[in-house]
């Protein structure tokens, strides 16, 4: 056991090795602090809160990867719920609290994801614009037209599909507190488990997903040896927008409730949580496990600084100098491996 921890230690992608230790370390600090953070309750409790931003940062990893940067999941994810519900709640396609609605209602969702999501990917290949600033001006489109086609009342809980409202409240299994209060896994880790399932054959288990490496690495190469450019950069957008409308989904289901301005704005700690994970800007780096690990550094970051002790007015501070330390560790590592490649672009 422990030859085969060294050796993963001594041999293993040093962002998730790095991570984990960090990871280890602060939940041992907080756990010294407040022993009930050890307990199954807050653990729960974190998959559940996290579970969203998980699902939709699988989708970030995979556009980052690919060279992109986008900043317009969450105007996709608010924009697939909003549609998705109210359609749900005019025609009455998922009156019943059946596994069947619940599907008919995530099916919208996610093809108004991957509708948007090309829109992206139209944009960025055909006019050959830097992604962030496309998909930082298709925010401000998807949510202005869904205002001004769609609408702006929010969708409440008498009026929203009765599927989506059990699937925010279900648990895969329940245990009672000592108080009497009931707590246990929520149906959220199902979509989690999906997700990271899912990308994870794809980056890894086809040869689609090396041909996504190759594109964040050296575009132009890649297109010398035969990569479709136009093909790879629609699927990384629709992916992304297919798993925003996943999101979307949780969202609304955990807040039983759907308001077509709100989500919007937080952008930044699912991005931080995929560069803390180990991708970097440039692109053709990233994995599942270190983003996974990387939300879960920003969801006990976020919810621990009051067991510390500490105002919660710090989580943007933390937040904000994790991810300047990982993007410049990202840097020096990119410094460090051109050196040694004789390449001097980095340097």
């Amino acid at each position: 056991m422990l030859s085969r921890l060294k050796e993963w230690f001594t041999t293993g992608n040093i962002t998730v090795r790095i991570m984990t230790v960090v990871l280890i370390a602060y939940c041992v600090l907080v756990g010294l602090v407040n022993p009930t953070f050890f307990s199954l309750e807050i653990f729960l409790d974190f998959v559940r809160n996290g579970a969203g931003q998980a699902v939709v940062a699988m989708g970030v990893l995979v556009v980052m990867i690919s060279g992109g940067i986008d900043v317009s999941f969450l105007a996709i994810a608010i924009s697939s719920s909003y549609i998705s519900t109210v359609l749900c709640t005019t025609h009455g396609w998922a009156k019943p609290k059946t596994f069947l609605s619940l599907l008919v209602v995530m099916g919208i969702s996610c093809l108004v994801g991957v509708l948007l999501g090309c829109v992206n990917g139209l944009v960025i290949y055909f006019f050959k614009l830097p992604t962030f600033i496309t998909t930082l001006a298709t925010q401000s489109i998807f949510h202005g037209a869904l205002a001004t086609f769609v609408g702006t009342k929010p969708v409440t809980a008498s009026r929203m599909p009765r599927s989506v409202i059990e699937f925010g409240s279900g648990a895969i299994f329940e245990f009672t507190s000592e108080t009497g209060s009931w707590y246990g896994l929520s149906y959220f880790a199902i979509p989690v488990v999906f997700a990271v399932g899912l990308t994870w054959f794809i980056l890894y288990g086809t040869v689609f997903g090396r041909r996504i490496f190759a594109l964040g690495s050296n575009a132009l190469a890649a297109k010398r040896c035969g990569v479709n450019i136009f093909a790879a950069q629609m699927f990384v957008f629709a992916y992304a927008g297919f798993l925003a409308g996943v999101m979307g989904i949780i969202y609304a289901a955990d807040l039983r409730w759907v308001n077509p301005i709100t989500m919007v704005g937080d952008e930044l700690i699912v991005i931080a949580a995929v560069l803390i994970g180990g991708a970097k800007l440039s692109g053709g780096s990233g994995s599942v496990l270190g983003t996974l690990l990387g939300m879960a550094m920003i969801v006990i970051l976020r919810s621990t600084l009051v067991l510390l002790g500490i105002s919660s007015s710090w989580n943007d501070f933390f937040i904000g100098a994790v991810i300047l330390v990982s993007v410049a560790v990202s840097a020096w590592r990119s410094r460090q491996e051109s050196k040694a490649a004789l390449r001097f672009d980095y340097v």
